[in-house]
């Protein structure tokens, strides 16, 4: 059995009891036997949630600003500067464009 983080358990845990409250006439056992039994793995994520906002995914940003720039060079501040200016109101394609354009500018001029 893997390591399982706190935050993943209380991730199952709330998953779970969503499930009971849309099922009221679910057997439910006590946590106790719950967690004794490990039942909580089958409610544990599948994979890490993505994160999106806005109707901007990882794989948005992949097609419009990623792939344009020299690999390595969309760094964790860039994506943060992307984010920054977007969720002040800044079209996002218009910052993705500026950011492309700025990181291939620098790449060149080296």
């Amino acid at each position: 059995m893997p390591h399982v983080e706190a935050s993943q358990l209380l991730g199952a845990v709330i998953r779970y009891a969503q499930a009971v409250r849309q099922d009221g006439n679910r057997f439910t056992p006590s946590m106790r036997k719950w967690l004794e039994n490990r039942q909580y793995v089958k409610w544990l994520a599948s994979e890490p949630i993505r994160t999106e906002w806005g109707g901007i995914t990882r794989q948005w940003l992949s097609q419009h600003a990623i792939s344009l720039v020299p690999a390595g060079a969309w760094t964790d501040s860039v994506e943060q500067t992307f984010w920054a200016h977007v969720k002040t109101g800044e079209d996002p394609e218009t910052v993705a464009q500026r950011l492309v354009n700025e990181i291939n500018e620098r790449s060149q001029a080296s």
